[in-house]
């Protein structure tokens, strides 16, 4: 129950299956106690999350919400980036 891995791996589950709304909430669990090398991972994986759950509802009249969770997604990847400057995925979406 220690192992932050475990709320990140059902992150990247959640995630896979388009359930963008629970991969945030793990992921935001998973970085509560993780070492930078995981929450670097964390950060990245959370940025897709919730760039994903913004283009999910970008149908639905919700510009304020696409907005505020596009901007959280910037903000994670530039965590990622902040851990590791090199993070290539990172700055890539970062740019995208």
């Amino acid at each position: 129950p220690q192992d932050n891995r475990l709320p990140y791996n059902a992150g990247v589950s959640a995630y896979r299956v388009e359930q963008y709304d629970k991969a945030e909430d793990f992921f935001r669990k998973a970085l509560l106690k993780s070492d930078p090398e995981l929450q670097q991972k964390i950060f990245y994986n959370l940025g897709n999350a919730l760039f994903k759950k913004g283009e999910s509802i970008i149908d639905q009249d919700n510009l304020g919400d696409v907005k505020k969770s596009w901007m959280e997604a910037i903000k994670s990847y530039q965590n990622a980036i902040d851990l590791d400057p090199d993070y290539e995925q990172a700055i890539h979406n970062l740019k995208y």
